[in-house]
């Protein structure tokens, strides 16, 4: 409910700013005359231009701009500072408010402007690669025809063009409503237009005299050296690398690989944390990427897996693929999982698990797989009970040595994790939204001793051992959970994040990153304290476009932190720094199996 409210009054607020007649009022301000009376009557940057002259055009486009972008940026960050969960459509609507602000002012009764500027601004906040595209699409339009009109609708469709070419998926439940907007401001662009092209068509529109009454070439001049400066802006900041500063930790952004898969989703450093691999499980691919000196991604070795990988591990010599069967393959045989030396080759054969397997976990000496399967919590009532299985390596095969069943109604195991000291395991336990803690004091009598449920109604999504053995957990509606020991005591309310948070990695000075991926970003989170320090952005293509943060993982010998994205199938590997300390490994122990 109080995201609700809060939601409705930062939409108010965003439609009163929007309101506000920047160009009413410097023409106002200036000249002391209504701009609504005078050239075309409208209340925009372009009219306000025609009365004034070029500077003024500048300002009353940047403020309207402003107008726009700021509401729709900020708003959502400080919702999610105030401890609010935001959803992917709030800075939607609230950019869809400050646009019908500026179209139909409360303050100039409802007759207003036709929202170019400010349609920008919301744009870049939204996508700002998509508008960018769209900025220089409308410069070098303006150059070649002189018509504001006809330059704005050829620039909304420039956006419509790079936002649905980069986003996967554009009408899914996340991103459904941005798509529809930006079609809808495509038409309301066109719909306030329509009188002006008209009058294109009639050879009666004015064209644009930035110039005053210079001639056209020195027009066509001045717009290219206002496209080459915006082109030039873009490359700078595409050139600026992600990083995150702070007192006790400096983390900068060192490397990025596509892998050309489209989603990038669970990755592990491995062999000696010399390389990286990284899951794509929508085309069955598994990429080994070497992690260079200078902290670059290169040599790709890329494994095409025989089924739908869903969680990776890695001992001393291998790497192991635990995967699901293809298609309607998943209905009739079992899932399985498949070991790779690192040059991709694959070792012995499958080892069978059961049905539906959503992760896996090796042991600290390297000797045993853990593994947790769905069975018929996924709905199929002629499979077995959910199951924690226990496989023991010998030389390239793999043997069962023991397994306990979980509730036959209600639980459905998602996310396994195994503590430092490997006495016990936590597995989120989805459907019950609740955390199972496994006894591994005998490996071949694992036995489930306790179930704690989360505060609230949070669904645990992720689950993870620091190196001090406190539990974290990670769910999707941002609330980030944890206990202080890990024998006892209930799990204690984190900060609010505002976003889906999938897995959780530490560094040894005592913070936890936590993937965010409905905001481009990892949060850093005190461990001792619980609350969150700041952010580290991740961001696509010249560090404009958004991307969806999913898996974390850490290499406490080389100070590295990789982060997947599965939104665009890149990964992203950034140094961290921190005075007289290394951030560890995602488990907290590959380091030290890999040097046995």
């Amino acid at each position: 409910m109080m995201e609700v409210a809060a939601g409705v009054v930062a939409v108010l607020v965003a439609y009163a700013i929007g309101s506000i007649p920047f160009g009413y009022l410097v023409v106002r301000a200036v000249k002391g005359i209504d701009v609504r009376t005078v050239g075309s009557g409208n209340i925009g940057a372009t009219n306000v231009g025609r009365v004034l002259g070029l500077p003024f055009f500048f300002i009353v486009f940047a403020l309207d701009l402003a107008k726009g972008l700021l509401p729709t940026l900020f708003f959502p960050r400080l919702a999610e500072r105030l401890g609010l969960a935001v959803g992917p459509d709030l800075p939607v609507l609230i950019g869809l408010a400050a646009i019908l602000g500026h179209n139909f002012p409360i303050y100039l009764r409802f007759k207003g402007g036709k929202g170019v500027a400010t349609s920008l601004g919301v744009l870049f906040a939204l996508d700002a690669a998509a508008a960018a595209g769209a900025a220089v699409g409308f410069v070098i339009f303006l150059a070649l025809t002189g018509f504001v009109s006809l330059s704005s609708i050829l620039g909304g469709v420039c956006f419509v063009a790079v936002h649905f070419s980069r986003t996967e998926d554009p009408f899914s439940r996340s991103r459904v409503a941005m798509s529809i907007v930006s079609l809808a401001l495509l038409g309301l662009v066109i719909v306030r237009h329509h009188g002006n092209l008209k009058r294109i068509l009639a050879g009666t529109e004015p064209k644009v005299k930035l110039g005053g009454r210079r001639k056209g070439s020195a027009r066509v001049g001045l717009v290219l050296l206002i496209a080459a400066v915006a082109l030039g802006g873009l490359v700078y900041n595409g050139l600026r690398k992600n990083r995150f500063r702070s007192d006790r930790i400096e983390i900068v952004e060192t490397g990025r690989y596509s892998t050309k898969r489209q989603r990038a989703e669970r990755l592990i450093f491995c062999d000696g944390d010399r390389r990286l691999a990284v899951s794509c499980p929508r085309y069955g691919h598994v990429v080994l990427l070497e992690v260079g000196d200078d902290g670059g991604l290169r040599d790709p070795v890329e494994i095409a897996v025989s089924g739908r990988p869903v969680a990776l591990g890695a001992t001393t010599d291998r790497l192991i693929v635990l995967q699901r069967p293809h298609g309607d393959q998943r209905h009739l045989e079992e899932a399985y999982w498949q070991a790779y030396d690192f040059a991709g080759r694959r070792m012995g054969d499958p080892v069978r698990v059961g049905y539906d397997p959503d992760d896996l976990a090796i042991s600290d000496d390297g000797r045993y797989v853990h593994v947790i399967t769905s069975g018929h919590a996924e709905g199929e009532t002629n499979r077995p009970d959910p199951e924690y299985a226990i496989y023991e390596l010998e030389g390239d095969n793999a043997r069962r040595i023991g397994s306990t069943t979980f509730a036959s109604t209600g639980e459905d195991p998602t996310r396994l994790a195994i503590s430092p000291d490997g006495r016990v395991a936590a597995v989120t336990l989805g459907s019950a939204r609740s955390v199972a803690r496994v006894d591994l004091s005998d490996l071949t009598r694992p036995n489930i001793v306790a179930r704690e449920p989360l505060p609230g109604v949070s669904t645990p999504e992720a689950v993870w051992y620091d190196s001090r053995g406190r539990l974290w957990v990670t769910d999707p509606d941002g609330s980030t959970v944890h206990r202080q020991e890990m024998s006892d005591g209930p799990l204690l309310p984190g900060p609010k994040l505002g976003a889906t948070a999938d897995i959780a990695s530490a560094a040894e000075s005592g913070l936890v990153a936590i993937a965010l991926p409905r905001t481009s970003a990892v949060a850093l989170v005190d461990g001792e304290q619980g609350r969150e320090i700041g952010r580290l952005p991740v961001r696509g293509t010249a560090n404009l476009g958004s991307t969806r943060p999913l898996g974390v993982a850490t290499s406490r010998k080389r100070g590295l932190l990789a982060v997947s994205n599965r939104a665009g199938g890149s990964v992203h590997l950034f140094k961290v720094e921190v005075p007289g300390v290394s951030i560890p490994t995602h488990d907290g122990r590959a380091d030290e199996v890999a040097a046995r």
